[in-house]
């Protein structure tokens, strides 16, 4: 039973984190016995103050990849902005990499988890031992996205036409949410999970759905509080601010060189398939989609397709309705397709329903580095839909690192607007360079 399975994992993760932050202390030792614990629950504020370098409260910055996947760390831009940097030794910490530091003026711990829910939530454990210090907590990222706002097909329903274009989602462009779903919360059969294959425009069969908590435990988090929202709320502001205008701007050449052919060759296929006209304007900054439109869905698998695409985008709309009270579906959401949220989100709730705990307010900040399928034509069985015949190929390095430069320049953009404001508007103070592509 994966309910089993969860449990036995969920008491590894703590086993483990257990295990990888009570390092032994050497000041500590003594003859009398054996060596002290650096970190356990209950011990005094002095150990986090030490663990994070302030005493002041502290956002924690985290990614997953530590650039094995993309060939660029996803950390890069805010490791380079990091000042009175401190990085915390490999043999006492969980995280994949861990240094601490300010970023204009912020006190800041930026964390690589690994890649994967587990290795997320691992280190997001670590960082809650700490709570108390918590200002708040981004992860960011990158992820595959849906092409266009209700995606191009869409099953059970008419397929005789694609969907109109309508609001294309570009890469680069960035989603912040506090919401996420576990993708593979579903239980299909092999049959059922290809049922119309090889016609693309084919919904996969369902035994269960995602709200069904009784077989996998919780896989909607569509919890939010007051501080929650208010901190998604300020980094959208962020990015539609002079700031981010003037951050992102040094991106715009690199957008036009390297990212916009491949977008055009991708909308052009997709025009051809579909007889409909793609329209896509020069771009000036990345287009932020907030939660109204957008919950992470994770999958640890990399999957990819149309089928795949309209259940992510189900998911996204069941998460939006229980979070919103809306009355969302598949043609009015995209979909986020990442593999994190579904550990940080369950830790920092379980956390945060703690009596006597901090709450630590989270979002996910993610931005589009593929698209989730190749554009689509009219099958020439004249049943159905299928994949265009050579399609453009992606230069996926290099949009990876664009959109790491774009989901990082709005956090960036974040702490240099909290800067200003505690410096009185100091402009001097609070500038930064943008980093380069």
């Amino acid at each position: 039973m994966l309910s089993i399975k969860w449990a036995t994992l969920s008491a590894g993760l703590i086993i483990a984190i257990s295990l990888r932050v009570t390092e032994a202390d050497p000041s500590s030792a003594d003859d009398s016995g054996p060596v002290k614990a650096v970190w356990q629950p209950g011990q005094d504020a002095l150990r986090c103050t030490q663990r994070f370098g302030s005493s002041q409260k502290v956002t924690i910055i985290m990614v997953a990849d530590p650039g094995k996947f993309s060939g660029t760390p996803e950390s890069s831009f805010y490791v380079g902005a990091v000042q009175n940097k401190n990085e915390v030794p490999a043999n006492i910490t969980s995280c994949s990499d861990l240094l601490t530091g300010n970023i204009l003026n912020q006190p800041v711990v930026v964390a690589t988890s690994g890649i994967g829910p587990v290795a997320a939530a691992m280190c997001t454990m670590e960082m809650l031992q700490c709570s108390s210090l918590i200002k708040d907590f981004v992860y960011v990222g990158t992820s595959g996205w849906t092409s266009q706002l209700g995606g191009v097909l869409n099953a059970p329903g008419s397929c005789g036409e694609a969907n109109l274009p309508r609001d294309l989602a570009r890469i680069g462009d960035i989603a912040v949410t506090p919401y996420a779903a576990n993708w593979a919360c579903k239980l299909a059969d092999y049959s059922g999970q290809c049922k119309g294959a090889p016609n693309l425009c084919s919904y996969p069969e369902e035994i269960y759905g995602p709200q069904e908590a009784r077989l996998y435990g919780d896989c909607v988090f569509s919890q939010s509080s007051k501080a929650m929202l208010n901190l998604a709320d300020e980094l959208i502001s962020a990015t539609r601010t002079p700031q981010f205008s003037a951050n992102v701007a040094s991106l715009a050449t690199d957008f036009e060189q390297r990212i916009a052919p491949y977008e055009t060759a991708y909308f052009a296929a997709m025009s051809n398939g579909t007889g409909h006209q793609y329209i896509l304007p020069p771009w000036r900054a990345p287009r932020v989609w907030d939660y109204n439109v957008a919950a992470e869905i994770d999958a640890q698998f990399f999957y990819s397709g149309v089928p795949w695409d309209m259940v992510a985008r189900n998911y996204t709309a069941q998460t939006l309705n229980l979070a919103t009270g809306r009355s969302l579906t598949q043609y009015d959401v995209i979909a986020v397709s990442a593999m994190e949220a579904v550990g940080v989100a369950p830790a920092i709730n379980l956390h945060n329903q703690i009596s006597g705990k901090a709450e630590v307010p989270y979002v996910l900040v993610r931005a589009n580095s593929d698209y989730l399928y190749q554009p689509v034509q009219r099958a020439k069985s004249g049943n159905g839909w299928e994949t265009v015949e050579n399609p453009p190929p992606a230069n996926s390095s290099v949009a990876y690192r664009f959109a790491i430069g774009t989901s990082s320049s709005a956090v960036l953009t974040m702490l240099q607007l909290r800067c200003l404001q505690g410096a009185a508007n100091n402009v001097t103070a609070c500038a930064y360079t943008p980093l380069q592509f």
